[in-house]
């Protein structure tokens, strides 16, 4: 009984170090060029600025065409045969056109999307721009950033305050003004003022987010020491007592980092979307981090069940013990 009891031990052993390596990853992840980026929180594409420059016509002119010509079609319907027959060429003349506009419009800003990486270094910006948890970092897409499955190529990464992780306003205007286009603003490329705005919701949750990954860390870590104590002592009520106690507060920690960074990044990412798609710019959740400090949250709620009915069992046993003299007395 003794080594079964032993070798269930190890469960939450195991699940504790899982925890532990994985809320230091969540923590760490991009505190060095190229560690981790994969693994960002956040990611602001903005390798498609300019993209569809080249628009010849709007949507919304070729619907008012549309509707001018229904318009005109129903006016005319007494025609003559003469007026059907000229009418029905104009119209074939006139798809004939819209045809080869379609296609040049197409083929112009193919063009755009395919140059993307060079009308980024014509202004002197980042592709991308990702938030971590104890850094910002930016970089360009490699090959190329309408290549399929484009790896990321991290060229900066900045530290500062968890509670204010990234300005993008001043970060985008500084590369700007460094550029090879001299004065260049950001009213210039029409950046939207509500960009900041949205990531503030994000930055407003950084700071929390760091506090309770490291509160994870802290109870995962005296868990792993702890569950070794009842490894040799499996039958130590202090000890069983202490790892429920860890365990709990470890999982209340990892549930709340968790809940809040997916709540903020989601409803940032969400509100910058808004705004963006205008002036080619898109955040992108980062949804592997997301996996990885949902599986730390399971590891420690796994390890809470664990010994929560280690617990119970071991309740349930002591008052057993307590009753049995009685009923041998009889």
């Amino acid at each position: 009984m003794v080594a079964m009891t032993r070798l269930a031990i190890l469960l939450p052993l195991a699940l504790s170090i899982v925890a532990i390596v994985l809320s230091a990853l969540c923590l760490f992840a991009g505190h060095q060029e190229g560690f981790m980026e994969d693994y960002a929180i956040a990611r602001l594409n903005t390798s498609m600025v300019g993209h569809g420059l080249f628009d010849i016509t709007s949507d919304g002119e070729r619907e008012e065409e549309e509707e001018e010509q229904t318009g005109a079609d129903e006016e005319d319907g007494e025609s003559s045969w003469f007026d059907d027959i000229t009418g029905d060429v104009s119209d074939s003349i006139s798809d004939t056109l819209d045809d080869v506009q379609q296609s040049v419009e197409d083929t112009l800003n193919d063009v755009t999307g395919s140059a993307a990486d060079a009308v980024a270094e014509a202004l002197g910006l980042s592709e991308w721009f990702s938030i971590h948890v104890m850094t910002a970092c930016e970089g360009m897409y490699r090959p190329n950033a309408t290549a399929n499955n484009a790896g990321l190529n991290t060229t900066d990464c900045t530290s500062s305050s968890p509670d204010n992780r990234i300005d993008l306003d001043d970060m985008i205007a500084a590369e700007l003004s460094a550029g090879p286009l001299e004065d260049l603003s950001l009213e210039d490329i029409n950046w939207p003022e509500e960009v900041q705005t949205a990531l503030d919701m994000l930055n407003g949750a950084l700071l929390a987010v760091f506090i309770f990954y490291v509160l994870t860390m802290a109870f995962s870590g005296l868990l792993i020491f702890t569950s070794v104590g009842s490894f040799f002592a499996p039958g130590s009520r202090a000890l069983v007592i202490t790892n429920l106690t860890l365990a709990a507060l470890g999982a209340i920690a990892s549930t709340v980092a968790s809940t809040l960074i997916t709540v903020a990044v989601t409803e940032g990412i969400n509100e910058l979307n808004r705004y963006t798609d205008d002036v080619g710019i898109r955040g992108e959740r980062g949804n592997n981090f997301l996996i990885i400090t949902w599986v730390t949250t399971a590891c420690m709620l796994g390890v809470l069940v664990f010994w929560s009915t280690s617990c119970c069992l071991l309740a349930r046993q002591r008052r057993r013990a307590v009753r049995s003299p009685h009923k041998g007395s009889y």
